[in-house]
């Protein structure tokens, strides 16, 4: 009888000794997804910030492509950053052009590259694509845009008006 009273005990401190063992395990994967999370949460938010630096960066490679930048014959603008109006045009009518750059575009997650004239008004106002992925409504996508000269060449030298450059880009989904 004694024996089996050993026994018990015996076999009650090592039960014991498993409910221990297994809610510290448990402690350990809580607190270790915990910090997964917050370390996912950080990884999203530095991801955003350089999607949003590389799309602002973006935003001046558009400007300053050669395909679209205003010549050096437009004497008035030689300095300053334009957009050539005809060249604009053609980009936009032409799926060739557009599919040369759509490798670059799409490998920085851009999803639309839209070229609007804001000034003067014009009713409906003119606007170009010169890039678009196509359907993105399921993506979670942001919009940066910037100001720049649109000019054309005419008889009496160069018309200029202002023109939005409109950069969207597909951002990482919030979970």
């Amino acid at each position: 009888m004694i024996k089996m009273t050993r026994n018990k005990k015996g076999q009650l401190k090592i039960q014991e000794m498993a409910f221990v063992l297994l809610a510290v395990v448990f402690l350990f994967v809580l607190v270790l997804l915990m910090f997964t999370s917050l370390m996912n949460r950080e990884t999203q938010k530095i991801v955003i910030k350089q999607r949003e630096a590389r799309t602002i960066t973006f935003l001046e490679v558009v400007s300053a492509l050669p395909e679209l930048r205003c010549s050096s014959s437009f004497s008035s603008t030689s300095e300053a950053v334009c957009v050539d109006r005809d060249k604009l045009t053609f980009f936009n009518s032409s799926i060739s052009m557009q599919e040369k750059y759509a490798i670059l575009w799409r490998n920085a997650l851009i999803s639309k590259i839209e070229v609007q004239e804001v000034y003067p008004v014009s009713s409906p106002a003119p606007s170009y694509i010169v890039y678009s992925l196509g359907n993105t409504q399921d993506l979670s996508t942001r919009t940066y845009a910037t100001y720049s000269a649109l000019c054309s060449e005419s008889d009496r030298g160069p018309i200029c008006s202002i023109g939005k450059i409109k950069v969207t880009v597909i951002m990482p989904n919030k979970t």
